[in-house]
């Protein structure tokens, strides 16, 4: 089972540079948008992560154009998405 402390430690620790070029990195970055996506399904995730200036909103912002879940990629693509998770009312395809 995927950690969600030690995998964002992990993730947010390299480069997005060397991640693009590194295929067992990308791997892991693979696993750690699924693990996200579906933690965000089962409404495990604070909504504190969708705040301006947080590190996963930091690292989002640097990263979304390479992500390879598109589910991920689309629910982080519209803000009114994180409000509607906030209040506990969005529903994942």
């Amino acid at each position: 089972m995927y950690c969600w402390r030690s995998g964002w430690k992990n993730i947010r620790k390299k480069k997005l540079d060397d991640l693009k070029e590194n295929v067992e990195a990308k791997g892991k970055l693979l696993e750690f948008e699924n693990y996200v996506y579906e933690s965000l399904k089962k409404y495990e995730v604070s909504p504190e992560i969708f705040l301006k200036g947080s590190s996963y909103m930091t690292w989002w912002n640097k990263y979304k154009e390479s992500a390879d879940n598109h589910r991920l990629a689309s629910f982080m693509s519209n803000r009114q998405h994180f409000d509607q998770y906030t209040e506990g009312a969005y529903s994942f395809p």
